[in-house]
């Protein structure tokens, strides 16, 4: 997994197929205008119809945002949506829009394109944490494996999210909790903050036009991206384990990004 091919395609940047417009199903990544509009007027139907919201984001110049789409058009899976959820498929523009759909979350940016975001609406809380960073690798899940997470997900009441409870927590344990949000939002910033140089690029290669930056930065970000679940998750099991006095936040991904060295 961590070989520069698979950096670069699993944020959706097949090369060979980037070009391409739309997904193949025609439901593509709508712009949305005003978020919290939408947020608050999809939140009201939901509730009016007991459905969870679902929230999709990619975009449709991404390989694994088609992917997804396209299983989400199958007539299979349209059964389970329309029994269940409300379902939102929002472009993230060329990374720098949908920010409002990921702070519901608790999230200040999404790490992948496609993001998916499943919602109880009464409390407006994340169901999906746990496992939500699959769908960076759409295409590599398997259709029958798509229909089950969706089937299993239509019936979560509890959100099943991997967050520490503090009152369950030693001291010791608090605080290295404490210390891991702080740095979650650190590395989620430094993402965000990171669009701000790597999109336009992306929009450039969209256009046509060559830079030579675009490569090497697009996959010095994925380098960073697509570890940082597995960091979090890694430092989650320590605080559980109680063995420990501090946090694990040596790996090589966290190392800065070349537009940060140069700051």
């Amino acid at each position: 997994m961590k070989q520069p091919l698979f950096f670069l395609i699993c944020f959706c940047l097949t090369f060979s197929v980037i070009a391409e417009a739309k997904s193949s199903s025609g439901m593509d990544f709508k712009n949305i205008e005003d978020p919290a509009e939408h947020i608050a007027l999809e939140r009201k139907a939901a509730l009016a119809e007991e459905k969870l919201l679902l929230w999709v984001l990619g975009g449709d110049w991404c390989h694994d945002s088609r992917s997804l789409a396209s299983k989400l058009a199958t007539p299979e899976m349209q059964t389970i949506i329309d029994k269940h959820y409300r379902l939102s498929t929002i472009s993230v523009g060329y990374l720098n829009a949908g920010f409002e759909f990921t702070q519901i979350a608790n999230m200040l940016t999404f790490y992948a394109t496609p993001t998916v975001l499943i919602i109880e609406p009464e409390n407006m809380q994340l169901l999906n944490a746990q496992d939500m960073h699959i769908w960076a690798n759409a295409e590599r899940v398997s259709m029958a494996d798509t229909l089950s997470y969706m089937q299993r997900y239509s019936t979560a009441k509890i959100p099943e999210s991997s967050n520490l409870e503090l009152t369950d927590l030693s001291n010791k344990q608090k605080m290295l909790a404490v210390a891991l949000n702080d740095f979650i939002q650190e590395q989620e910033q430094r993402i965000r903050n990171s669009y701000l140089i790597v999109g336009p690029y992306l929009e450039q290669y969209k256009a046509g036009v060559s830079n030579p930056e675009f490569e090497k930065s697009w996959q010095a970000l994925a380098t960073l991206r697509m570890a940082l679940p597995k960091i979090i998750e890694k430092n989650r099991e320590i605080i559980k384990a109680g063995e420990s006095d501090e946090l694990d936040l040596t790996d090589e991904s966290l190392k800065p990004l070349p537009w940060e060295t140069s700051l």
